[in-house]
């Protein structure tokens, strides 16, 4: 199954709503779900490349390491389409000190 993230108020009210995501998947798609978790948000969770909190989205540490050292060594056409693609990933996150930072935003 694809990424799915399903927020709840109780660990039971999840619960119940996993079974019948697993049983619906199962009949409906021949699929099957291969990995889930129930924990509180104030942990945060990490998710596509996001850190995400409750009132917060941001960018993964690694993500932005990894952008940098792929900054440096692309040049021209290739550069401007990483920027652009980059940008556009993290445009959804709470990012506009990043950009700033980066001098691409």
């Amino acid at each position: 199954m694809d990424d799915t993230i399903v927020f709840g108020s109780s660990k039971k009210e999840l619960l119940d709503v996993f079974y019948k995501l697993k049983d619906f998947v199962k009949e409906n798609l021949l699929l099957s779900i291969s990995r889930w978790r129930a924990a509180p948000v104030s942990t945060g969770l990490t998710f596509l490349g996001y850190r995400i909190w409750r009132y917060c989205k941001r960018i993964k540490r690694s993500s932005v390491i990894r952008a940098r050292r792929k900054l440096k060594k692309l040049t021209g056409l290739c550069k401007e389409r990483f920027v652009a693609s980059w940008c556009g990933h993290v445009k959804f996150a709470d990012s506009d000190a990043l950009l700033k930072h980066l001098k691409i935003g």
